[in-house]
């Protein structure tokens, strides 16, 4: 089994696909720095499945994100493998 996170931003919030990258990985309370779940401007998902390849694991956090009222319009995403789940769903 293998953990992953996938994470989706508004265009209205980040810039760029890096700058969601850079606010969700730098560590920072998100909130802190005007981010917030209850704007509704960030989803974070973490997962564990048994995935055949990353595509597998990046179709499954869109569906995650999708059940949630997420679409691809107008935000910007990435998976990333990580090494454990720390059952921070954003």
């Amino acid at each position: 089994m293998k953990f992953y996170k996938f994470v989706i931003g508004s265009m209205d919030s980040f810039q760029s696909l890096d700058e969601l990258k850079e606010a969700v990985g730098s560590g920072e309370n998100l909130e802190k720095i005007g981010i917030s779940k209850s704007q509704g401007n960030i989803g974070i998902f973490e997962y564990e499945i048994e995935s055949l390849s990353d595509q597998v694991a990046l179709m499954y956090g869109r569906g995650l994100a999708f059940s949630r009222g997420w679409c691809m319009d107008d935000t910007f995403s990435f998976c990333q493998e990580v090494d454990s789940i720390t059952n921070n769903i954003f």
